[in-house]
């Protein structure tokens, strides 16, 4: 399920407790090495996890908006 949207991890948020790991219905999260590691072939988007993490974790916003923020690079409006 891919219509631009995508589920991120905040690494400097994340407090890894493994909630969203556990509530994941779809068994896409895993926490390996202290890294919560997303299948995006297996997230469905539900939301659960964004819903369930303490600390706002987690979140799911557009791939090209996370992509462009990585870069340093302004979308026009």
């Amino acid at each position: 399920m891919n219509d631009g949207r995508r589920l991120y991890w905040d690494e400097q948020k994340c407090i890894r407790c493994g909630l969203c790991v556990g509530i994941c219905p779809f068994d896409a999260l895993t926490l390996e090495d202290g890294k919560i590691v997303i299948d995006h072939d297996k997230c469905t988007l539900c939301t659960l996890c964004v819903k369930g993490c303490p600390v706002a974790a987690l979140m799911i916003r557009p791939q090209l908006e996370e992509i462009a923020r990585e870069r340093g690079v302004a979308l026009e409006a």
